[in-house]
Formats: structure tokens, C-alpha cells, sequence
């Protein structure tokens, strides 16, 4: 009884669709500045920030992401469309079940990671999402526990907009 049930459960398995990133923070890709943040203000306890912000990009703090605190968010633009959204979440004191309380979060959206890695106190979960005949957009997010940091940083990026290697900066 127990192989049928394995025998009928893989098919099902094997055609279940992967959701895909498709933006940030419910903004897709591509979308304008302005529009970015009339979207970004409107969200509870956002408030923009002046620091490194021009045309090619937007900084805001507070807020939540996922119901959990955000720090800092930082969001860039690349002819003119978002390509790419980073939030630093509230670190509460552990920085290790912090980071792996935001990798079961995205985890609990897209699935396990596609890579993970850990260098002393340093840790990052990648997971990728490569352009397909029904999604030409190739993706990425990267879950960060940098220790040099002031939490978990979670980024999301469309790679098909800009060249770039699959890692993140330091900065936001």
C-alpha cells in the first residue's frame, strides 16, 4: 500500500510549478521610480530615507517584510525599472536563528535553497530561478547573515536586466 501511495504521489511532484519572485515586495520588475515609491510610502511604518538616493535608486527604513521588522530597504533601477530590492530585517540578538528563520521564510514561498553556504559566522542561502520559455526573466534571492552587518539581509534581483555575478554587495 505504502509504493502505491509513493507510485501515485510522484507524478504530482514532478509537474508541481515553482512560484517565482516576479519582483519585490509585490512591485514587479521593471516598474518606474515614481511608482516604486508611492508604492514603497504606502506600505505601514515605511519612511523614505535621503542618504545614497538618486534616480537610480531609493532607500527607506522601517516597515515589516513577511510580518517581520524591517531596518533599512534599498531598491536600484537599471533603464529605468526595478531590477533589484534589498531589506535588512531587525536582528534579534541569535544571528544564526535569524538567518535561518528568513531562509524557512522564503523557503515556506520558493522551495528550498539552491545553494547554502556557511564560512564562520557568515551565511548565505541563494536561491535561483533561471529564465524559461513561460518566464524570461532569470532571478535570484539571496538570504545573508553577515556578521559585519545590523541583521539578516534578504535581496532580490532580476538578473536578466543587468549583468552581474549571482552574489550580493556589501552594501544595501
Amino acid at each position: 500500500m505504502k509504493a502505491l501511495l509513493v507510485t501515485l504521489l510522484i507524478p504530482f511532484g514532478a509537474f508541481a510549478q515553482v512560484h517565482r519572485p516576479a519582483g519585490f515586495v509585490d512591485i514587479p520588475w521593471r516598474a518606474k521610480s515614481d511608482e516604486v515609491l508611492r508604492l514603497m510610502l504606502a506600505k505601514p511604518g515605511m519612511a523614505r530615507m535621503g542618504g545614497n538616493t538618486g534616480p537610480s535608486r531609493l532607500e527607506f527604513k522601517g516597515g515589516s517584510f513577511a510580518g517581520k521588522p524591517a531596518l533599512f530597504w534599498g531598491l536600484e533601477f537599471v533603464d529605468g525599472g526595478l531590477y533589484r530590492g534589498a531589506v535588512v530585517l531587525k536582528s534579534f540578538g541569535e544571528r544564526s536563528r535569524d538567518f535561518e528563520a528568513a531562509k524557512a521564510l522564503i523557503a515556506s514561498k520558493y522551495g528550498p535553497s539552491t545553494t547554502t553556504s556557511k564560512k564562520d559566522r557568515d551565511s548565505k542561502a541563494i536561491w535561483r530561478f533561471p529564465a524559461t520559455a513561460t518566464s524570461k526573466d532569470a532571478e535570484i534571492i539571496i538570504v545573508w547573515n553577515h556578521p559585519g552587518g545590523d541583521g539578516v539581509k534578504i535581496t532580490y534581483r532580476n538578473e536578466s536586466m543587468k549583468a552581474g555575478e549571482a552574489t550580493d554587495r556589501d552594501e544595501l
